[in-house]
């Protein structure tokens, strides 16, 4: 019993959304052996003594393949992005291109895999990570910009999913008295749209969906800061004060 629940969490734990699909039979297959080694052969209180395990693993296993069929049945074409231990930038660098704030409205299909399961100690775990979005001005990140952001969540073992705005140097995060909006489990999609509608104007929607593209959970943020004309892209920074404790891959389809 033992041995087949280690081989599935090896098999669960393969990092990248690529190799766990090519994983996922080689789950189903030991999970069909571990029942069937159940099946008459251990009484009623062994059953329950190995419950757990059991509906841990099959958690595990829907989670995966509600990832592989989301990616197979939505369209995305996901471009994977890699933070190294001890770095703040993901690569590839997505240019910081030049883009006009009227009408804006941009999409991003995000996937975030095992890796991204990290621990930092103390209070920087709660740090927020930037995931996109754009600079108010030409050359500065930090000053004034709109953006969404991440983190891993230790206790929920889920992503955080928030609006972050600098203002004038001073950071914004959430909105009013809600830090999060979303949160999201692990190997699943999140669809994230930030949209300018004028006036300073700005909003943040993020969905869950499922494998079929239908939403599960959804909400939007909202803040207002005098824009420019003429904005910035920004993409995936890892931090808060801290770089990043391990590498870490987090999938991505932008569209604008």
């Amino acid at each position: 019993m033992k041995n087949e629940v280690e081989l599935m969490t090896q098999a669960v734990n393969a990092d990248t959304p690529e190799q766990i699909a090519g994983k996922v039979r080689e789950i189903i297959r030991i999970l069909g052996g571990l029942l069937e080694k159940l099946n008459g052969k251990l009484n009623l209180w062994g059953l329950l003594l190995n419950a757990s395990a059991i509906i841990e693993a099959i958690k595990e296993i829907r989670s995966i393949r509600h990832y592989c069929a989301s990616k197979g049945k939505s369209g995305m074409s996901l471009k994977i992005f890699t933070v190294q231990a001890g770095k703040h930038d993901f690569w590839p660098m997505e240019p910081r291109t030049p883009h006009l704030s009227g009408g804006l409205s941009w999409q991003w299909d995000v996937v975030f895999d095992a890796t991204c399961r990290y621990n930092i100690p103390g209070e920087d775990q709660k740090d927020f990570n930037k995931g996109g979005g754009v600079s108010l001005r030409m050359l500065s990140n930090n000053k004034d910009a709109v953006m969404w952001a991440w983190r891993y969540n230790l206790k929920s073992d889920k992503i955080d999913l928030t609006l972050y705005v600098n203002r004038g140097g001073k950071h914004e995060i959430g909105e009013g008295d809600k830090l999060v909006l979303l949160s999201m489990p692990i190997a699943q999609n999140a669809r994230i749209v930030l949209t300018y509608s004028g006036g300073g104007n700005w909003s943040l929607t993020v969905a869950h969906r499922d494998v079929e593209g239908r939403i599960v959970d959804i909400g939007t943020m909202y803040t207002n800061i005098k824009t420019p004309p003429l904005l910035w892209r920004l993409g995936l920074w890892f931090g808060g004060n801290q770089p990043a404790p391990q590498e870490m891959q987090v999938w991505v389809d932008f569209k604008r």
